[in-house]
């Protein structure tokens, strides 16, 4: 249970920061990170993420992921 409550925040806090970068005046409807694509992203890359010892470099996995 705890597993799914801390991935669930990790996904909100990511799709908040990615939607922050969106621009919506390009478009004529509002975008939204799709949530199903970004848990399935997440839970595949975020093993790989918390394993990196370089912090630059967990840093880097964890933008490209964004």
């Amino acid at each position: 249970m705890f597993a799914g409550v801390l991935i669930y925040n990790m996904v909100q806090t990511m799709k908040n920061e990615v939607t922050e970068e969106i621009e919506q005046k390009k478009y004529k409807h509002e975008m939204k990170v799709n949530e199903n694509i970004a848990i399935g992203l997440l839970k595949n890359e975020i093993i790989y993420i918390m394993l990196e010892e370089d912090d630059d470099e967990r840093v880097k996995e964890y933008d490209k992921l964004c």
